[in-house]
């Protein structure tokens, strides 16, 4: 499998994002989609929380079954954390809007792919 090529700065974020714990990544996503609202930071954490729910069943359609992710999984290109945010967030772009597609894969990438997708590991 092959990635497209990702700049110094695409991956200076994508390694930010890394950094961060789910609860920090939620807290990112409602800027991009609720301009002027301020929040405390629990309840930006929970606005972006049911933003990434109602995401969900879409992003699983897409990511699970039209990409066949368990059957990727395995590819070695993706064992770099970095790789499959890229992959995961090139396959989602259409579907976030305004969101950046690697923040939500970096959150599914942090919640664990293959949970994400009730891989199994024989797949």
């Amino acid at each position: 499998m092959e990635i497209r090529k990702v700049d110094a700065d695409e991956r200076e974020l994508i390694e930010d994002y890394l950094s961060l714990d789910e609860s920090l990544l939620y807290s990112l996503i409602p800027p991009y989609i609720e301009e002027g609202v301020l929040y405390t930071l629990p309840g930006q954490i929970d606005s972006g929380k049911k933003t990434f729910q109602e995401l969900i069943p879409r992003l699983q359609k897409k990511i699970c079954q039209e990409w066949e992710l368990c059957k990727k999984i395995d590819d070695p290109v993706l064992n770099d954390q970095i790789n499959l945010v890229v992959a995961i967030g090139d396959v989602i772009c259409a579907l976030v809007g305004i969101i950046p597609p690697n923040l939500i894969a970096t959150l599914i990438v942090k919640m664990g792919v293959r949970a994400f997708c009730s891989c199994s590991r024989l797949e």
